[in-house]
């Protein structure tokens, strides 16, 4: 799949939505006292890179980016979040394709 690049920045900034949603590591990320909105913007476009290549993404593809991003391998995340999570990054993505 290829992205133009207006598309790209409009995939990163979905994805980067999901992942504040989400705020893994309990950064709350955009609010009052916490890190600036766009404190997992690296990850999030680690993370279109991937669904840009695959099409989509799965959990292991997510744990490994943020395992080498951040240092944490998310094995704490309980199944239900981890899948709901996924779920999010690829409608986000996929939204993109069809705007």
């Amino acid at each position: 799949m290829q992205l133009t690049a207006e598309q790209y920045q409009t995939a990163v900034s979905r994805v980067l939505s999901v992942l504040n949603r989400f705020d893994l590591l309990g950064l709350e990320p955009g609010r009052t006292g916490g890190a600036p909105d766009g404190e997992y913007s690296t990850e999030a476009a680690a993370l279109v890179r991937v669904m840009v290549k695959n099409g989509e993404i799965d959990f292991d593809q997510v744990r490994r980016t943020w395992l080498e991003w951040l240092g944490d391998d998310l094995s704490r995340l309980p199944k239900a979040v981890a899948d709901d999570l996924v779920r999010q990054l690829n409608e986000e993505f996929r939204r993109v394709g069809v705007e």
